[in-house]
């Protein structure tokens, strides 16, 4: 869904937060630059760009204003930001503001149906299977239930999960990632 605020259009919103997000790999940025060229819109490339790990990006619009999309600690204190309630579990939030161009574009995960018959048999296997996820603990518990997973940790920013690879391998693990994350360094 694309909820823009007053003052702009869905439009407006989604080629705002388009023209940061095509230049992040990031799963959401791809999925909102996805359903814009869907849509049809036009995407200029906001200038400037710079990301926040675990955060959002930022850039300058083509109008030249400061623009930024991202999770609502990114954005700040707004009071149109704090007036949002809280998405469903399963709903991810991304939230874009450039001046009068501001809103959120709510994202849902679509499981794929292979996902809970390969995990049995990756558990069968004696493989141990955890999920590492940003999402908040209502969405990551949605997802785990969903595929019968067991053993998942969530609101983690990609250093976070790095460094929980890095406690597998020094533990002697033998560690293999599926997935993104996206860090700074």
């Amino acid at each position: 869904a694309v909820e823009p605020e007053t003052g702009c259009t869905e439009a407006e919103l989604l080629q705002g937060a388009a023209g940061l997000g095509m230049q992040s790999l990031h799963p959401v940025s791809v999925a909102v630059v996805r359903e814009a060229k869907q849509r049809g819109l036009r995407i200029v490339e906001a200038k400037d760009f710079s990301s926040a790990t675990g955060g959002g990006v930022s850039g300058k619009s083509p109008a030249g204003g400061i623009c930024r999309l991202g999770r609502r600690s990114f954005l700040g204190d707004s009071a149109w930001v704090q007036s949002k309630p809280a998405p469903a579990p399963g709903v991810t939030e991304v939230l874009y503001e450039d001046g009068k161009v501001r809103g959120r574009i709510l994202l849902e995960d679509e499981i794929r149906k292979s996902s809970r018959p390969l995990l049995a048999w990756m558990e069968h296997q004696g493989l141990k299977v955890t999920m590492l996820t940003g999402d908040r603990e209502a969405a990551a518990r949605q997802v785990a239930d969903a595929v019968g997973l067991k053993d998942f940790r969530y609101g983690l920013h990609p250093d976070d999960k790095v460094a929980a690879i890095r406690e597998w391998v020094q533990a002697g693990e033998k560690v293999a990632m599926v997935g993104h994350i996206v860090t700074g360094k």
